[in-house]
Order: structure tokens, then sequence, then C-alpha cells
């Protein structure tokens, strides 16, 4: 008895067929009795099972195998053939089956035309339907280069049944003033990562980001009318008697801020928090000169309302500084509030849970750590230490917007989670860190660690907060899979791009991809 292939190739859920024939050497009829043998038995079949031959003859035998959807790779078999009148005589010929991996992707994008007049965003969504898991690197680009674009994450890993996805924001360079709404062609880039042995697998998606102008026709004629009213009314006012007053000198200035406090919050830094007054839009912070009340101040920073704290850096380890509070609008400003004194940090300080009453302890330094001092773009971000163990991302800002972080943003929306979660986030440069950096080039980034086992329990961290509504509208939250992981997991559930402020808060919108307004 004779295979005619020893070697057959199939994917998982199709069919592959080959024969074997089976030669008569005796002088009387004889029949036989075909078996498939090994582990892909299961899978096969032999028809007929049972054949006669004559004397000196020959006949063949069909065998069909058909391996399910699942594992993949080299499986070895063996056709056994017995004749019936002597069972003790046998022949056995031995063959290999090679089960191919399915590789299928089927990627959907949301929304298709994406509106504004800066900003598109979408959320991309990538099925597996095929047999093993897929990692797949995410990249956009515009042909003309009109575009600047944030993933995240830009690398994920998806098992075989799940879906992964993929936040985009893309960010136009150059405002549309006056005219008609200009679409900008986006394509959406998807590539699998691939064996030696394989083809290059790659997909693109084409989007269309549609500028906005700023100006509306309408609202430019109204603006024209209305610096025509200004006019006048300058004019009005100047011819006005002495008893006339503008508005703004009917304000009222602050009143005298409290809840002024200070601790150590690592080398060289001192955290500060007050309460906030309810007419200030600007609070005044500054540094006097030794431990005496009546001392004078050697440094100001200004803080803007409703931001209600801020991290003094760059002192002398273990320094006792001591500061005082002005709060300001445009009715002037407001009494000194009373002095606290505080010693800077000598080392990093590890954050403390809520409510918890154990002092602070003074780490063992950690070598992944990129520097001795907190990281801190724009003299706003707090801590910036790498992340510890599993973390999820809350928030990020482009670091380029120097709007947002002249309006000190990123600290602002870091508060807003921290009061609204009752947790202690990290704001830190991105580009500071080397798990960081890769996944959020040019970009500030809250995140929270420390609290998670694995990936899935930040996940689920993810979904909880999500649906309980405390970070406000259009929520972002998820842990990012990061390059080299040895953990294979989906993709946190699908949210919309966003990540608005709790119910009641200014609005101060930065997320994993809303990096700017």
């Amino acid at each position: 008895m004779e295979l005619r292939d020893r070697r057959l190739q199939v994917r998982p859920g199709e069919t592959v067929q080959t024969s074997a024939t089976v030669h008569n050497a005796t002088d009387v009829i004889a029949q036989y009795t075909f078996e498939v043998l090994g582990p892909a038995a299961a899978w096969a079949e032999v028809v007929p099972p049972t054949v006669s031959v004559v004397r000196n003859g020959r006949n063949t035998v069909q065998i069909r195998f058909r391996p399910p959807v699942g594992p993949v790779g080299s499986v070895p078999f063996a056709l056994r053939c017995v004749s019936q009148d002597h069972p003790d005589s046998a022949a056995v010929d031995e063959g290999e089956l090679v089960v191919g991996a399915i590789h299928d992707i089927v990627p959907t994008v949301t929304p298709t035309i994406s509106r504004g007049r800066w900003t598109g965003r979408w959320t991309a969504r990538f099925e597996n339907r095929g047999t093993v898991a897929a990692r797949l690197r995410v990249t956009a680009s515009d042909k003309r280069r009109e575009l600047g674009f944030a993933l995240a994450p830009h690398e994920i890993v998806v098992d075989p049944g799940q879906t992964g996805e993929v936040y985009l924001k893309a960010r136009a360079s150059v405002p549309t003033l006056l005219g008609t709404v200009t679409p900008r062609p986006v394509q959406l880039t998807y590539t699998r990562a691939t064996g030696p042995d394989e083809k290059a697998d790659e997909g693109t998606v084409e989007l269309v980001f549609e500028q906005v102008p700023v100006l509306s026709r309408a609202v430019a004629a109204v603006g024209a009318l209305a610096l025509v009213g200004g006019a006048a009314a300058v004019l009005l006012l100047a011819r006005a008697a002495p008893s006339d007053k503008l508005a703004s000198d009917k304000v009222s200035r602050p009143d005298q801020p409290t809840g002024l406090t200070a601790e150590p919050a690592g080398a060289g830094a001192i955290s500060l928090n007050w309460s906030a007054v309810p007419s200030a839009e600007n609070y005044l912070l500054y540094k006097l000169v030794g431990a005496d009340a009546d001392g004078a101040a050697n440094e100001l920073h200004p803080v803007k309302a409703p931001l209600t704290a801020h991290t003094w850096e760059g002192l002398a380890a273990g320094a006792h500084t001591c500061f005082r509070l002005v709060a300001s609008n445009e009715g002037g400003e407001s009494k000194a509030s009373e002095m606290v004194c505080q010693d800077a940090g000598a080392s990093p300080a590890t954050p403390e849970p809520t409510g918890s009453s154990t002092p602070p302890t003074t780490p063992t330094p950690d070598p992944n750590v990129t520097g001795t001092t907190p990281t801190d773009p724009g003299g706003k971000t707090g801590q910036g230490r790498e992340p510890q163990g599993f973390y999820v991302v809350l928030g990020s800002f482009w670091k380029e917007d120097k709007q947002e972080q002249d309006a000190q943003k990123p600290l602002l929306r870091k508060t807003e989670i921290d009061r609204a979660l009752g947790v202690t986030t990290v704001l830190a440069d991105a580009d500071a860190s080397k798990r960081l950096g890769s996944q959020f080039p040019g970009q500030v980034i809250i995140y929270l660690d420390g609290q998670f086992a694995s990936w899935a329990e930040a996940d689920a961290y993810c979904t909880e907060k999500k649906a309980s509504g405390l970070l406000g509208r259009d929520p972002v939250c998820f842990a990012p899979l990061e390059a080299g992981s040895a953990t294979v997991r989906p993709v946190p559930s699908p949210t919309p791009a966003g990540n608005g402020p709790p119910s009641g808060t200014p609005s101060a919108r930065p997320t994993s991809l809303v990096l700017g307004r």
C-alpha cells in the first residue's frame, strides 16, 4: 500500500484530499480495511473504508482531511491497510498534514468623515477573524502634509475573535479663517507583523477631515457691524459725564484666600494647595525671604483660576521656605493669605493614598526612572517618574500647544480627575520616559499606576470608571499595550475620543488623543 502524497497543506475549516493504492500480490481475491492513525485521525475520512482487490490486482481509496479552526502547525498521520482474511497482515504508510494560519483582519472606522475647525477625531476598530493572534502597527498620513496626527496606541495585539481599538486625531497646522468647508483626505494604514517566510500584510482605510472656517461669512458680517458699533460706543463714552463708569469699575476685588497648605513634593519641591476664592480670576503665589511673617517676596508665580494647586520646584533640598497667596480680578487684588512654611523634599516622594495618615517615606531609587527630579514641561506637570507596573492613561496634551500649556490645562485636568476618582494620578513628560516616549511622543501624559495586578485589571478599572460618569462626557481611559509586552489582551471597550470634565467643572478636554482644543 502506498500514499500518493506524503505532505499535504490545508487551512483550518477547509478540505484537502489525497489517495492511496493497495496491491494484492496473492492468487485469490482479498478484502482490505483502511484506518487513519495519529492526531489527524479525528479530521480524516477514508472513502471507501473497505475495498476488494482481484488477484495480482490494484485498487484505490480517497483520504480526506478537514481540520477545524484552532491550533496550526505540522500534524503527522499514518494510513494503515489490514487484510480482512489475514488480520496479522498489514501495511502502513506515513505522511504529514500542514495546517496553515488564516489571517483575516476587518477594519472599521467611525466616523468616516470628521468635521472641525482645528481637529478631526476617529475610532478605528480591527476585528481579527483569523485563526492566530495578529500584531498590528497603525499609521496615519495625508498626501498634502497639511495635518499632524496622534495615535493611541500605535501598536495593538488582537486575539482571534477579538476586536482591538486605536484612537486617531488629526490637527490642522493652519486654520481657515473664512470661506467654505475644506475636505482633507486622510489615509489610515495598518500593517500586520509577519514571519520571515510570510508575505507582508498591509491594509488601508480612506477617511476625510472637513476643516470648517473659523469665521463664517455671516459671523464676519456681524463682526464688522460690531466693530462699527464698538467705535460708536467708545465715542459716546468719551463724551459721557465723569460719573459714567465702566462695568469693570464696579467689580469688587476678591476676598482674602484661605486654606493655603504646603507639603513636601519630591527633591527640591513643595506642593501648595488652597481653597478656591469665588470671584478670583488669577492667584499670585509669592515666595518670601526668610521665615518672617513680614518678609519681602523675592519670587512670584501666577496661577490661573479655577486651578487651586501648584508645585514649587527648583528649591534646595530640605530648604525651609515660606509662601503667601493673593487673589486678583478686574477689581484689584485681595489681601494676602496667612503665611505657610515647609521644608522642600530631600528625595522623590511616593504619593500617599487619599486619606492615608501614614507619614511619607523615602523609597529606594528606581533604575528605570529617567531622572532624579520631577519632569516638568512648562513648569506645570508635577512628578515625572516612570509608570510602575501596569497603568492606565487618563489624558494627554501636546507640548507644542502653548495655549493649553500656558493655561495650565494639563494640571487643571489632573486636579479634576484626582478629585473625581479620589486618587493621585501622575502628570509626566512622555519624552522623558522610556515606557511612555515610544507611544506618546511630544505629549504630556496623565496616568494612574501602582493599583493593578494585570492589564485585564487595568482595563476593568477603565470600564467601571467610564460607566460611572465620574470622568465626565466622552471619557477616555485605557491601558496601553507596550511594544514587546508578553501579555496578549484585547483593547478596552469602545468609547468616543474625548475626555470631558466631570459635571460642574470647567471645560478642560485633554485625552489620550484629544491633545488640543
